[in-house]
């Protein structure tokens, strides 16, 4: 669906926005005006009521303004009078799915083999080949570019054959990585993932000074930990315990005896392989979360 408005698309940053509220700050000359009051309104329109700045900091995809999605951003094309959809699929709860012919749609990846399916293939060290739930994808390339395959198997015994352009896929997954991890961790083993991390979130914050050892790393992290309330840490941590279930999916592309694990649903082996080997996730992804706003 296409948006309302005609207006120009304005892409930004958080950088620029906090340039522009500098610039408003002063061209306004009002002494009670603060900068945290216009980033909060800013963080506010973008993301609802009742969000601030520290929300819209700690958010490591794409935002959209209401009433705007990622389709907007594709130009028309001049020489069609019909809109081609942006994706041949589309993410519901039971995973990414697509029609394959015109008789049935069928489930391609569950949300929580997308980051293993994306660092597979699209990792520093890709790999070839990535043997899904529901079929087998390999990376192809021919005269046509690089391309990914998927053969699948029906229950009926037909196999079906479909090819889709690398580029695409690597464009939806990682432009809707915030909208594939809501998914991810709204259910089934990504929420009992999301809360294995919370559960070390809250024993390191607790016992370890999770916080107070990154601040003395770097003098950016001070300076942001030190500014923030304890409602925005609450909302950081709760971020990066999300992030960190994605960090853990993309390493079985990488560890075949867990990925076997997580194929066959044995979701208590992986849970006690975070609290035993993989608590560190929890750090990296509050690195990420703070590399992705030192400059602000």
């Amino acid at each position: 669906m296409s948006r309302t408005s005609k207006t120009p698309l304005i892409v930004t940053d958080i950088d620029h926005l906090s340039l522009i509220a500098d610039a408003f700050i002063a061209a306004a000359g009002n002494p009670q005006l603060s900068k945290n009051t216009v980033l909060n309104i800013f963080a506010g329109s973008l993301l609802g009521k009742g969000r601030n700045w520290g929300s819209l900091k700690a958010t490591t995809s794409p935002v959209f303004t209401r009433g705007l999605s990622l389709d907007d951003l594709v130009p028309a094309k001049e020489s069609s009078s019909q809109e081609m959809p942006t994706w041949p699929w589309r993410l519901v709860k039971s995973g990414l799915v697509m029609s394959l012919d015109a008789h049935s749609t069928q489930v391609l990846l569950k949300p929580a083999e997308l980051p293993i399916f994306y660092e597979t293939f699209f990792s520093a060290q890709p790999q070839p080949v990535f043997n899904g739930i529901y079929g087998v994808f390999s990376a192809i390339e021919d005269e046509s570019g690089p391309s990914i395959q998927l053969d699948h198997d029906r229950p009926d015994g037909t196999a079906v054959q479909a090819r889709f352009p690398t580029q695409r896929f690597f464009d939806f997954i990682f432009l809707r990585k915030s909208e594939i991890l809501e998914t991810i961790v709204d259910r089934d083993i990504g929420d009992r993932l999301h809360s294995a991390f919370i559960s070390v979130c809250e024993g390191m914050v607790d016992q370890d000074g999770l916080f107070v050892d990154l601040a003395g790393e770097n003098e950016a992290y001070a300076r942001i930990i030190e500014a923030e309330t304890q409602p925005e840490r609450d909302v950081r941590l709760d971020q990066a315990a999300k992030d960190a279930v994605w960090l853990y999916l993309a390493t079985l592309a990488h560890d075949a005896r867990l990925r076997e694990a997580f194929t066959n649903g044995e979701v208590n082996t992986l849970i006690d392989d975070i609290l035993d080997h993989q608590w560190t996730l929890i750090s990296d992804a509050l690195r990420q979360g703070l590399d992705a706003w030192t400059n602000i």
